[in-house]
């Protein structure tokens, strides 16, 4: 079962020494799901049940507001967790939707079920903490970057943030993530082509 999730384990495991029993208790719940580019994991005004790890592809997390303009709030990437955090602890119909970008393949736990699981095992509350650990740093950085940093230092800390995937984003998204106009990171760009940043 371990290694029909492997990708998975190599994530978890230089974190935890989790037994092959653990392990397996996870593998009965997860389900591998693909969706399509464009396809949606979570759209908003759902209630969220569901979290999922990431075993390959790419999304979106982003907000609508009602003129229909939107703001992406980050990506998410081979070996990382997607989700609507904020609806699965509260309960309340999500503002966030999740969207795959291209052709991507998930393990969807239900989120009752992690949580059985974390009060049945010290092991899976660890990794429930290093869960929420690693969104609360990375909803902070983000916070900071825009009210710190310019325009043109938010896209520098982009390139270095999602080195691994800043080719696989449109750039018109990614001056969505940054808060500013396609015209706006055009300049930006043609600016670090002519000094040699890029």
């Amino acid at each position: 079962m371990k290694e029909k999730y492997s990708d998975l384990v190599k994530k978890l495991s230089p974190f935890y020494s989790i037994s092959g029993e653990d392990w397996e208790e996870l593998a009965s719940h997860l389900t591998r799901k693909e969706l399509r580019a464009g396809e949606y994991f979570d759209k908003t005004g759902s209630v969220s049940t569901e979290f999922a790890y990431v075993e390959r592809g790419l999304f979106r997390s982003f907000y609508r507001n009602a003129n229909g303009d939107e703001f992406i709030k980050n990506f998410a990437h081979e070996g990382q967790l997607l989700g609507s955090f904020t609806s699965l602890i509260t309960g309340r119909p999500s503002e966030l939707s999740l969207q795959s970008l291209e052709p991507s393949v998930i393990l969807v736990l239900d989120a009752r079920t992690f949580c059985d699981l974390c009060d049945r095992s010290a092991i899976w509350l660890r990794a429930y903490r290093m869960i929420a650990e690693e969104a609360f740093m990375q909803s902070e950085k983000k916070e900071q970057q825009l009210l710190l940093y310019n325009a043109a230092q938010r896209y520098e800390i982009f390139l270095k943030s999602y080195s691994s995937i800043s080719k696989r984003i449109h750039q018109y998204m990614i001056a969505m993530y940054l808060g500013i106009s396609p015209v706006s990171l055009s300049r930006i760009i043609n600016n670090n082509l002519k000094t040699g940043k890029t």
